[in-house]
Parts: C-alpha cells; sequence; structure tokens
C-alpha cells in the first residue's frame, strides 16, 4: 500500500485490499481530508499564485515577519482604520489609536514639523548635531570632527546662568562681507581697546595694544631752572620723561602730579628788581617733547607791580598738561622742558617741588 508524501495518507492497492480493509483506508483518507489546512503535514503550502485576496485579511494579533519590504498603495484618502500606517498622495502616514493622522514624511524628508523640530536638507554625509551633557554644550558638525558653519539673522548671546539678560549682534541691511575676531587674547590683566582693519574679503577686529597710564621713574623734589633755553626737568639722576606705546590718532595726555602727600606745585619767581628799573615781566615757555623733537609749548608770563618785591606765581603740578595726538601709532618718549625769559636786570627762575610725570591715553 502506498502512503502520499503531502498528507501521510494510505492508499488501497486494488485487487489487494480486502473489501473491509478497503473501506477503513477510504474512512480514514476522507477524515484527513477532512482536517487538512495546508499547514506542514496537511496538504499542500498554498503558493502566492494560488491566492486571490478579495477582501481584508486578518492577523488575529499575530505579527507580520520576516518581510522583505512592504510596499504601500499610494492612496488620495486618509485610511478608514485607526492604528494604521497607509500611503496617501506618496507620503507616509499614521494613524493612530485615537483616529489622529500623522503625517510623517514630507515629499523627500521627514515631516518634522509634525514634532516642531527642524526641516530642511540635512546633507548626505556625516552630518550631525549633538548635545554634551557635561559642558551643556550643543555642537553642529559637517562631519563626525568638523565643525560647520551657521548662517542665521539677529543673534541673542545671554549669560548662562541669567538668560534675561543679553547682548544681540545684527546686521545693518547694507552689510555684506566678514567680520573676523581676533586671532589671540590680549595679556592676563590686560584690556586692550579693539579696532576694525579692512582686509580683501571683509575686516578684522584686532586688540589695538597700547601702553596704559605710564608715569616716570625719578621724582622732581625740588629742581629749578633760570636757563634761557629749553631745560628738561629732571630729578638730578633721572628726567622726567615717559616711553610710551601710543594708537595712532587716539589722543595722549602728558601731566605733570603730585605722587604722595608731600607739598607739590609748580611756580614761577621772581628776583627783587632793582628800586626805579624798569616794568619787569619774567616769563616761563613749557614745551612738549616727542621723541627729542618739541611738539607743544606755552608760556606762563608775570607782571611785577612791585618792583622792589619777589613775585611768586605757583600752581598745582597738574596745571602743567599737554594733549598729543600722534599721526602714526608706535613707542614715543615724552619729556617736558622750560626756558626761562628774564626783562631787563630782573632775574626770575621756574621750580618743580615733588612732581613726577604721567601718560596717558583717552
Amino acid at each position: 500500500m502506498a502512503v502520499l508524501t503531502n498528507m501521510g495518507i494510505t492508499l488501497p492497492e486494488v485487487g489487494i485490499t480486502p473489501g473491509p480493509s478497503w473501506a477503513t483506508l477510504l474512512n480514514a483518507a476522507f477524515a484527513r481530508v477532512d482536517i487538512h489546512d495546508h499547514s506542514t503535514g496537511k496538504g499542500l503550502l498554498i503558493p502566492t499564485a494560488g491566492l486571490n485576496l478579495n477582501a481584508d485579511v486578518p492577523f488575529n494579533t499575530y505579527k507580520v515577519i520576516n518581510a522583505g519590504s512592504l510596499n504601500l498603495t499610494q492612496q488620495s484618502a486618509d485610511d478608514g482604520l485607526s492604528s494604521t500606517v497607509y500611503n496617501k498622495n506618496g507620503d507616509l502616514f499614521y494613524k493612530n489609536g485615537s483616529g489622529a493622522v500623522v503625517k510623517i514624511t514630507n515629499g523627500s524628508g521627514l515631516n518634522l514639523s509634525a514634532t516642531g523640530g527642524f526641516g530642511g536638507d540635512y546633507g548626505s554625509g556625516d552630518e550631525i548635531a549633538k548635545y554634551t551633557t557635561s559642558t551643556t554644550l550643543y555642537e553642529f558638525n559637517k562631519d563626525l570632527t568638523t565643525l560647520a558653519k551657521i548662517a542665521c539673522s539677529d543673534l541673542k548671546i545671554a549669560n548662562f546662568s541669567d538668560n534675561t539678560k543679553y547682548i544681540q549682534l545684527k546686521a545693518l541691511s547694507a552689510v555684506a562681507g566678514n567680520l573676523y575676531l581676533p586671532s589671540t587674547l590680549p595679556a592676563d590683566g590686560e584690556l586692550y581697546p579693539m579696532v576694525i582693519a579692512g582686509t580683501s574679503d571683509g575686516a578684522a577686529i584686532t586688540y589695538a595694544e597700547r601702553d596704559f597710564a605710564k608715569t616716570s621713574s625719578g621724582v622732581a623734589s625740588s629742581w629749578s631752572t633760570t636757563s634761557a633755553t629749553d631745560d628738561f626737568i629732571d630729578d638730578g639722576t633721572t628726567d622726567l620723561s615717559v616711553s610710551y606705546k601710543a594708537l595712532a590718532g587716539r589722543p595722549v595726555v602728558i601731566k605733570l602730579f603730585a605722587p604722595t602727600s608731600t607739598l607739590a606745585y609748580v611756580q614761577m619767581q621772581s628776583a627783587n628788581s632793582a628800586p626805579g628799573a624798569d616794568y619787569r615781566m619774567p616769563r616761563a615757555t613749557i614745551t612738549l617733547y616727542r621723541d627729542g623733537v618739541a611738539i607743544r609749548s606755552f608760556m606762563w608770563r608775570q607782571d611785577l607791580m612791585d618792583e622792589t618785591t619777589t613775585m611768586v606765581f605757583r600752581q598745582n603740578p597738574e596745571s602743567i598738561i599737554f594733549t598729543d595726538i600722534p599721526a602714526s601709532g608706535g613707542t614715543f618718549v615724552y619729556k617736558i622742558a622750560v626756558k626761562v625769559e628774564n626783562d631787563g636786570t630782573t632775574t626770575g627762575y621756574f621750580q618743580a617741588n615733588n612732581c613726577k610725570m604721567m601718560v596717558y591715553s583717552i
């Protein structure tokens, strides 16, 4: 007797199997046929060509597994069932359990507008945006290691711990080009003014290196002169001079000042005149020198109303002050000189007491 491969049915042999046995085998065969469901051992597996679906196929809560891909037919309206994924007009949609429709794609990209995120072209390589918790830093990279450029409009920069206060960077409507930040930082404890210098493709912000307030090393504790030619104020060992680094076109102030609480002054004094002498007018010309060249000067004049009495014209050291505006930047040596002119037989002199010189920019 033969046993069929697909359903395990035993067939009687014609002319050999006796009647009762024949009937028993047929009954068993029909019973086998009655329960066949085309699963393994119960008939041939149904091939795809043998299917002609004409209604929805329930999976009885089972999953679709080992599918190579899922091809969704494009439809023009939302699916009627909830908890479904479908293709409408070329985009992927999901209708959730409440029946709300969620659009997943938008053309050739993700529909990030649905989540309130960024949309647009994110490139085709290793572009990433990442956040590091330990440094609280966001980074936009054009690849895994290189930072990307960012284009935006007005930029607000706030204090990290108080974002209610911020500065805003914005470009004028007519501005185009590049603006470069300094390539180095100032020295520790120093603060230099910033200047903008043009380049071929924009402008660069640089630190304009210049000195802060500098003072002379010496002090004119009691200096005087009767010279008719320029005599530099000197403390006896060191001139009241300052070497100062200045910026082009920026005002530089040069002045005398009192360095301590000791009495400090500058004065012009006349000597007693002979009785009956002519009217006397001692004069002192005070001149500022830059690198050995006289660049500013002014005159003090004393009118002697009493020709027999010594006359004194005394001022605070700060009354001797000059402003220089160098045309080009550089390091300059500033000094102050005094010359005294006598009228007739009157002999006068200029004196500086407890004075130093200061130079600073404004």
